[in-house]
């Protein structure tokens, strides 16, 4: 599976920028501001997703070069 080019830079965006400060954001103000939540299990749900759409993106990464490396030859 190769994700389109733009939405590739789209999840690349959205991964190694804006989740890990939204997970930052949003922990620091539930600890702020007392929220009565389970702030652990938000932000380890937030990384889980992040993480398995990352590897999605690395393996649609690899096939992508494997397949430019093999119209090469």
């Amino acid at each position: 599976m190769i994700i389109p080019s733009k939405l590739y830079e789209i999840l690349k965006w959205l991964l190694l920028i804006v989740t890990p400060a939204f997970i930052t954001l949003f922990s620091f103000m539930a600890s702020a501001w007392h929220w009565d939540i389970p702030v652990e299990a938000i932000t380890g749900t937030i990384t889980a997703i992040a993480t398995f759409i990352g590897v999605c993106i690395g393996i649609s990464n690899h096939y992508y070069y494997s397949q430019d490396d093999s119209a090469d030859e």
